[in-house]
Parts: C-alpha cells; structure tokens; sequence
C-alpha cells in the first residue's frame, strides 16, 4: 500500500467518525488540493493563525495540533524525504469544544472575501456549524495514526506536537517545543478521572475534584484574570455536558443544562462565584446521570445493594453485612440478587472495585501498589492476579496502553 493509498485509507477510517476537511500543501507552502468547498476561506483563516507559517518552521516530521482559545483545531503531518520537505497534509478545522459559529464568523470577518455576496455569507455560516467537535483523545489518536500513515513509524501521544494560542495575531512559536503533550499530562489524566466519574453517575467524586484542583493551571487567553477563568469553566462545562449525553442524559437536556450553566458562568463576577457554578454543574450532573441509570427492572432492595457496593467498593464488604444493613436474611439476598442482576454478589463487588482500578491506573500517578489498597485489595499480588483474569492484561500494562492512547 503506498502513501496515498495510506492517506485515502485514513481519511475514510477517520471519516466513519466525523468527516474532517483535507488540505495538501506543496513544499513551498502553496495550497495543492483541499475537498473543503471553502478552501481558500479556511486556508487564509489558518494563515492568519500564524499556523501555516510555524508549521514550515518547525522541525521534524511529528505531527502538531494547532489549537485556538475558540475552539478550533487542526491536525497537521508532513511527508519526508530524508530530511527534505516533500508535501503537508493538514485535516480540519473542527472544534475542540463547543463554540458559538457566528462568534467565529465575526472573529475572522477580516480574513474572508470582501467580495461575498449574501449567499455565500450565509453558507459559510453553516459551514462553520456544521463542523465537528473532536474530543482530546480522539484528535491525538488521529495525529498519531496519521503520522504512521506518513512515515509507516510508530510514535505515541508524548511525540506529538501540541500548539495552543490566544491571540487572533500571527505569532512567534519559536518555543514549540515547550508546548509539549505529555507536559498536560497530569491535568489530562484529571480531566479524565472526573469526565469517567460523570459518565458513570458516580456519586464519589470528591477525591478526583480535589485531584483536578491541583493541577490546574488557568491558561493567559486574556490579561483579564476572572476572563480566563470564565474560558476554562466554558469549556469545562462543554465536556461535562457532553460526557453527560455520554452516560445517558438526553441530548436535549444534556445540551440545555449546558448552556444554562454557560450562562451563568458568563455572569459570575467573581473566582469564588464561578467556582461555586462549576462545583455545583458538575454535581448536577452526576446526579441526573445517576438517575439515568438506575436499574428499573431491579427491585429496590437489589438496587439498594448496587449503590451501597458502588459507594463503599473499598471497605470489606461480603453478604452478611449488606442482609444486616438491608434488613433481609442473607440467603433471600443472595438469591435475589443473582436472579436480578445475572450474577453474585462477591462477582459484582469485584467488577465494581475493577472498574474503578481501571480508572485510577489511567488517570492517576498513585503506584499499583496504592491503588490496590485504594480500591480494597489486601495486597498487589492478589489484585494483579484477579485483574489479569478480569482485564486480560496486568495493571502495569493496562496503565502503559492507556498512557500511550
């Protein structure tokens, strides 16, 4: 299979998700092919970025991710031969988060035809709105698939090149470098553990709040202090939002929950008061999605166990306990919760404390050690063992796959 027949591979591959736009740039940095009716529109919008210009500067054949403070992105690989240039291949523009499409028609106003008739004004609105949004895990997967299809060399997420800027101004980005993926790690990882926590209508949340808090850093969009605030809470918000839908919220409600709490983001006047508005969406949230998936064929007193065991999975907990706290003998339990839920107790008190295993290992740094005693195993052999025959992998794989996703 050759280059092309790589790329058009990939491009179907990723198009099976969400279609991106296809941009192929010579050598000398001239616009050669693009399947985007706007071509000449996106292509001086991404000039104007500055991106063009730093994508030919910068060195080496590793993929970089242009990311703007509004929202909108791009995936971009080159093709070598040796150490010379032979073509750029650019995919986008799509949004990282939610993103108002007029607001970014008016933004980039100065960089579009003067010529537009009202027509094509108005279909370069709905291109605008018709773009995808791409979540962080899927567009690192994509520049690291489309740097093997460029080069047929295996990299992982850290190889990347991650660009982000706030200025609508053509910038220096001469410390690329320093804008490196795996230096978001640990706020990556944070993310994720209180995304999963949402998805899963996980009341237990607090640690992975707390965790989140530490490692966040609020990005200088702006030299408004409270205005930057209010950018990271937005976008905050979009994840949630859609991490909501996600766990079985209604599009709908998921999407106008979003947009409630957007708005008084927006009118919060102070750090404290726009806290207390993220704090409290995000509770909100887990809560309706709790909601959603509350078994409604189980009986209460089954259902009852199920959230007793997904709240104190970390305790010790066998049958006795949960009939003495449910009030019922503990055969009548047993057998009522097998006939329920397909399987025993102790087989769903080990796929709690699995999962949230699993989770720990792929969002954390705690050691294997720490998170099997976290997550109530007496020791590391025994976890190891009974995760390798849940999982198919050891914990220690498990986190070196999810790391290099």
């Amino acid at each position: 299979m050759d280059l092309q027949q790589r790329l058009a591979f990939f491009r179907e591959t990723v198009a099976c998700n969400q279609a991106l736009y296809y941009f192929r740039y010579s050598a000398g940095g001239a616009l050669l092919e693009s399947d985007c009716p706007r071509k000449l529109t996106f292509d001086a919008i991404f000039r104007h970025l500055g991106y063009h210009q730093q994508l030919y500067q910068a060195e080496g054949a590793a993929p970089i991710i242009f990311c703007h403070e509004i929202g909108l992105c791009w995936i971009a690989g080159k093709e070598m031969a040796g150490d010379e240039l032979v073509q750029v291949y650019v995919f986008g523009p799509f949004y990282a988060n939610s993103c108002d499409p007029y607001f970014l028609e008016s933004v980039f106003q100065n960089v579009l035809e003067q010529s537009e008739s009202e027509e094509s004004a108005q279909e370069l609105n709905q291109l605008l709105a018709d773009l995808p949004a791409v979540s962080s895990i899927l567009y690192l997967q994509y520049g690291v698939l489309l740097h093997y299809c460029l080069t047929q060399q295996h990299i992982g997420v850290s190889d990347l090149q991650l660009v982000s800027t706030s200025s609508l101004d053509t910038a220096n980005f001469s410390h690329l470098k320093s804008h490196r993926v795996k230096d978001r790690l640990p706020l990556y990882r944070a993310e994720r553990a209180l995304l999963d926590l949402l998805r899963e209508g996980d009341m237990d949340f607090s640690e992975a709040q707390a965790n989140a808090a530490a490692v966040v850093r609020i990005p200088h969009y702006t030299d408004n202090d409270l205005k930057n605030r209010k950018i990271y809470a937005i976008i905050f918000i979009s994840q949630c939002s859609r991490a909501a839908i996600e766990g079985g919220l209604s599009v709908s409600l998921g999407y106008s929950l979003g947009d409630a709490y957007i708005k008084s983001a927006l009118m919060a006047h102070s750090a404290r008061e726009l806290d207390e508005v993220s704090r409290q969406m995000y509770k909100d949230f887990v809560q309706r999605v709790r909601s959603c998936q509350v078994n409604k064929s189980y009986s209460p007193m089954v259902q009852s166990c199920c959230d007793f065991i997904r709240l104190h999975f970390a305790e010790p907990i066998t049958i006795e306990t949960l009939a003495d706290r449910l009030g019922y003998a503990k055969y009548y339990l047993s057998t009522c919760f097998k006939k329920e839920t397909g399987v025993s107790v102790n087989s769903y008190i080990k796929f709690a404390r699995i999962e949230r295993a699993k989770m720990l290992l792929s969002t954390t740094a705690l050691s294997i050690e720490e998170i099997a005693l976290k997550v109530g195993f007496a020791s590391r052999i025994f976890f190891d063992r009974v995760f390798r025959e849940e999982v198919g992998v050891t914990p220690k794989q498990y986190r070196m796959d999810s790391v290099s996703l």
